[in-house]
């Protein structure tokens, strides 16, 4: 290892080595760095104990008010498999397909209805697929929608 005695010309500086400001530089990018990946872990583990919304969801066409209700375990995830679906015109819906396709993505709207809350007791063993299911069809029921409206009945 080499090191230069090269002299700061600043006055501010004083007579520090070049070599030395540079060290304490280097040094100080490495804890941000490091401070950053113990953020990163943190969010990771954050991300990892997370468990996802779960309820029932709704994909409104703004344009003739027609809805798609359903319930999931992860709305968002359930959102976001739709829309690539549709993007890529595969959808299982042809009614909804054409509609995408018609108006536009800018025309429909994504909204969480009602979420249910997981079991604070990690040893239990609920049947969330059947709890949201059973609450779809609560707020299907509450809705009351007309004949015609609903793309998913």
């Amino acid at each position: 290892m080499v090191f230069l005695s090269i002299y700061t010309k600043d006055p501010e500086a004083g007579n520090i080595p070049m070599i030395l400001v540079g060290f304490i530089s280097i040094n100080l990018h490495l804890q941000k760095q490091i401070s950053e990946m113990k953020n990163r872990k943190e969010l990771l583990v954050q991300y990892k104990e997370s468990k996802p919304t779960m309820g029932v969801y709704q994909i409104r066409n703004n344009s003739n008010g027609r809805l798609w209700i359903e319930g999931s375990t992860n709305p968002q995830a359930r959102w976001n498999r739709h829309k690539s679906e549709l993007n890529f015109g595969s959808h299982r819906n042809t009614e909804l397909q054409a509609d995408w396709k018609q108006y536009g993505e800018q025309a429909f709207d994504f909204r969480i209805l009602q979420t249910l809350k997981p079991d604070d007791n990690p040893k239990a063993k609920v049947n969330y697929s059947k709890e949201v299911e059973q609450l779809a069809a609560l707020v299907l029921e509450e809705l009351n929608p007309k004949p015609g409206q609903l793309y998913n009945k």
